[in-house]
């Protein structure tokens, strides 16, 4: 039978893991989001990119 000290012990740490998960979770949530903009910014300047070139080759990298 857990002791309070050990059950009050085990209640701060689940705590302490909630805090880091849901610190994670908006972090990621951010990260999306940035990456969702990178996306959308890069489709734009190659929208641009096209419009200004004209028909171009398209380089194939080994």
């Amino acid at each position: 039978m857990p002791t309070s000290s050990n059950a009050q012990n085990t209640r701060q740490l689940m705590q302490a893991l909630e805090e880091k998960i849901k610190l994670l979770i908006s972090q990621n949530l951010v990260m999306s989001l940035e990456i969702a903009q990178l996306k959308q910014q890069n489709d734009h300047l190659m929208t641009q990119l096209r419009e200004q070139d004209g028909p171009t080759e398209t380089i194939i990298h080994p």
